[in-house]
């Protein structure tokens, strides 16, 4: 699956902040082997994960895509943005755009408030 440059954004933000992997990762008992296993197969595919190479066929890719889609917090000073005129109303109606086609590429809603 591919995201246009303005999805991958919306995307990457929850990516940045290490929040997926700690939600990803919390429960996992990596004192187990299928738990270390789990464990670093998130942690290594975080690091590699990027708008050309994302599968949401795999489990892991499912995953990710979808914290950072149930969980996005891109939006919360958007508004703000406008108003310091870092941000123009049609790039935040683009981003809006691209947050409802990230929704439909893979069924996860996207936090917009």
């Amino acid at each position: 699956m591919k995201f246009t440059n303005n999805e991958w954004e919306i995307v990457k933000h929850r990516l940045e902040s290490d929040c997926t992997a700690e939600t990803l990762t919390d429960d996992i008992d990596i004192t187990t082997i299928p738990g270390m296993f789990m464990y670093n197969k998130i942690v290594d595919r975080l690091a590699t994960i990027n708008q050309h190479n994302l599968d949401l066929s795999v489990f892991v890719d499912r995953a990710i895509i979808e914290d950072c889609c149930n969980s996005c917090t891109f939006f919360a000073d958007i508004d703000d943005a406008v108003r310091r005129g870092e941000l123009s109303r049609g790039k935040k109606l683009a981003y809006f755009r691209a947050a409802q086609s990230v929704e439909e590429k893979t069924g996860y809603s996207v936090i917009t408030y």
